[in-house]
């Protein structure tokens, strides 16, 4: 072989070794993987830095690092505070429970024969009791902690430091809790009326038929005038020669449709007793239909003429008062007022 091509081949020989040497160089100094790079769990970004060498330089830096904040030690005194005066109140409170019912529980046990079903009745007092010592631990903490607070004379120490600690552990904040908007208030005044005001207090005979007594005297006139609140076959009475209250008797709701005595004398009874007149001895009450009542033009309220047939029921006040006690009001229905008891105290109406 010519002298001039082993040359080139020795050339080529010696480049190939040194690329090979450079390439294990290289692969021997790779960086570690970049998770490794991750400090404190903070977002890093890696920097490669290639020197001529053919070393690389892997370098993490830190972006974005929020800075600690530092509890105000104001606030933690005042909630610390706070906290502890509750936490023994609920101790005390719970300590009073878990005594009573021990107690409760050795008196049954004391018995020969406890019953059982008072024994079944007591509640659980070991829970109670552990309760008693869970609260009793956090009170000790809590005291603890406000003891240290009020030692502490600046927040940046290492006693602070432990002491927020133990406050985060606790649930103490540096700031109170936020209190519920506050309700809204009443308005002043009377209430506004929800259901349609009657003129008429509403009561039940004892055989069925429906009594309506006048609130008022502007009431009376309604309801002895109105179709809405009667009808002309209704009957219509009022004691006789004094103020008081209207009342008429439901035809449509009279058994067979006929007025009975012991309807009349209940609605009588009731005439009487919501009128100025002296419950003592004979009472007249008038008795007519309610076509017969009108109203005359510029009467004052309560005051109507009768008409045609009108009769006096002659009422034995002592003998019949008894049966307020029987009447009973109806139940209230749609758009009715509340109803007082029949023997409620007699009004001043007209």
């Amino acid at each position: 072989m010519p002298r001039g091509c082993t040359l080139v081949l020795m050339t080529a020989a010696l480049v190939d070794l040194r690329s090979r040497a450079l390439s294990l160089s290289l692969n021997f100094h790779r960086p570690p993987p970049m998770h490794k790079c991750t400090l404190l769990s903070l977002p890093v970004r890696h920097v490669c830095d290639c020197s001529r060498s053919g070393l690389t330089r892997v370098r993490a830096l830190a972006l974005d690092a929020q800075p600690v904040s530092v509890p105000d030690l104001g606030g933690l005194r005042a909630e610390a505070a706070r906290l502890l005066s509750r936490a023994l109140k609920k101790q005390s409170k719970a300590e009073a429970k878990a005594a009573a019912c021990e107690a409760r529980e050795a008196e049954l046990l004391a018995q020969a024969s406890p019953s059982l079903a008072e024994l079944e009745a007591l509640p659980a007092c070991a829970k109670l009791r552990a309760a008693v010592v869970e609260l009793a631990e956090r009170s000790r903490l809590l005291q603890e902690l406000n003891d240290g607070l009020q030692r502490t004379s600046s927040a940046p120490s290492s006693e602070f430091a432990q002491l927020a600690l133990l406050a985060e552990q606790l649930g103490v904040s540096d700031t109170p809790p936020e209190r519920p908007p506050p309700k809204p208030r009443r308005p002043k005044g009377p209430r506004p009326a929800t259901q349609k005001r009657l003129p008429y207090r509403i009561f039940e005979s004892t055989c069925g038929a429906e009594i309506r007594v006048g609130r008022t005297a502007a009431d009376n006139d309604l309801l002895s005038t109105l179709p809405e609140y009667r009808d002309a076959d209704d009957w219509w009475m009022h004691a006789a020669g004094v103020p008081g209250s209207h009342v008429v008797i439901r035809a449509i709701t009279l058994p067979g449709g006929e007025l009975s005595h012991s309807a009349e004398l209940d609605a009588a009874v009731l005439a009487a007793n919501y009128s100025r007149a002296t419950l003592s001895g004979k009472v007249r009450v008038t008795l007519c239909r309610a076509r017969q009542v009108s109203k005359p033009s510029g009467a004052k309220p309560g005051l109507v003429s009768l008409q045609g047939n009108v009769r006096t029921v002659v009422l034995d006040w002592r003998k019949e008062r008894h049966r307020l006690d029987r009447l009973r009001p109806k139940p209230r229905g749609e758009g009715e007022a509340n109803l007082p008891s029949a023997g409620a105290t007699r009004t001043q109406e007209e």
